[in-house]
């Protein structure tokens, strides 16, 4: 994986982080975390990265208020947004893409590796264009 990309998790959930952070570490993936909505809109204006893993349900903004407030910045039209969550409904899925979120990835669902996989996929695939 490009070393120079890096990865936005932005979760409420200690237990979530620290289990992703364990994982990123294996694999390499150089990554951020903001435990809310507001911290992720200072880390992403500040470190600027290349992809954003987005929970949903968080306290004070939620990640749909966040993937909303980056989709209406023109900086930030473009960053890849995958919300990463437990709402495993049509709902979440459908009002992620409409609001503009490349992916829906549903937690319980989708273990760490193959999140950790999909991340190395996804910048090697744009590193390559």
């Amino acid at each position: 994986m490009p070393t120079n990309k890096r990865v936005l998790l932005v979760d409420d959930d200690p237990a979530f982080v620290k289990l992703y952070t364990f994982a990123f570490k294996q694999r390499g993936i150089n990554f951020l975390v903001a435990n809310n909505g507001l911290e992720a809109l200072e880390k992403i204006t500040v470190e600027k990265p290349d992809l954003v893993l987005l929970d949903i349900m968080m306290p004070g903004m939620s990640g749909f208020e966040v993937l909303m407030k980056l989709r209406q910045d023109n900086r930030y039209k473009s960053l890849p947004i995958w919300m990463l969550t437990n709402l495993g409904d049509d709902y979440g899925k459908d009002k992620s893409t409409d609001i503009g979120a490349q992916e829906y990835i549903t937690k319980a669902s989708t273990s760490p590796v193959i999140i950790c996989d999909k991340i190395t996929n996804f910048f090697e695939g744009v590193s390559n264009t």
